[in-house]
């Protein structure tokens, strides 16, 4: 029975290793898991910094084009007031002599193709 233990204990002591083995290789996985994350978060904050930079000087970029776009178009729409102003200075009165004209005058004539229907509607014992 010397042997049977012997054997017993040598299959507990194999055991034994292999455990430590397996807690050694997790506790390795582990620490890689571990590195690797921390490598992945360092590289995400380098990227989030690098984008923000980014980001930022293209949105200063734009708030001065934004800025000299709206004086451009502020100018430009001042000119085209001051123009249309003009226009109207000059063109008032004879727009208004040209409704009072139009309103006032009646042509009395019927157009030709009125008093060609009319003509055509009409029955013949009536227009004699």
């Amino acid at each position: 029975m010397a042997s049977g233990n012997e054997g017993i204990q040598q299959l507990l002591t194999a055991e034994a290793e292999a455990t430590a083995i397996v807690e050694e290789a997790r506790a390795y996985r582990k620490k890689k898991l571990k590195s690797a994350e921390q490598g992945a978060q360092s590289e995400i904050a380098a990227f989030r910094a690098q984008a923000q930079a980014k980001f930022e000087q293209e949105t200063s970029f734009d708030i001065g084009s934004i800025k000299s776009y709206q004086n451009d178009l502020e100018s430009e729409t001042k000119a085209a007031l001051e123009t249309m102003t003009a226009a109207y200075q000059k063109n008032c009165s004879k727009i208004v002599d040209l409704l009072v004209h139009h309103v006032t005058t009646v042509k009395m004539d019927v157009p030709d193709n009125l008093a060609q229907c009319i003509k055509a509607t009409m029955p013949i014992d009536a227009g004699q």
